[in-house]
């Protein structure tokens, strides 16, 4: 249910639920990212796909960003975050 907002917005756009980056930060520069994506416009997964990684860094957009760990982050720019094997990480936008 917590997500359900977007199937909603998806089916009256026609916009996918699970975007690039390039496509939700247009003119950004974010073509290149292929390691992190877009749910609806507001949250950015960030997954680890290296073997034995635990940490990576994240492409942020302008704004602030608050983790799924608590930390607020503010964006326009590349952060380095910590990544346990329990942590899927995201990142919500909470003010442009």
């Amino acid at each position: 249910e917590q997500f359900l907002h977007f199937a909603e917005s998806a089916a009256k756009s026609g916009e996918p639920i699970v975007k690039p980056m390039a496509m939700a930060f247009p003119n950004g520069g974010y073509e290149l990212v292929k390691d992190q994506f877009v749910l609806g416009n507001t949250i950015i997964v960030a997954p680890v796909i290296k073997k034995d990684e635990r940490s990576r860094a994240v492409l942020l957009p302008q704004g602030k960003w608050k983790a799924d760990d608590g930390n607020i982050y503010v964006g326009g720019k590349e952060v380095v975050i910590d990544v346990p094997l329990s942590r899927l990480p995201f990142f919500e936008r909470v003010s442009k």
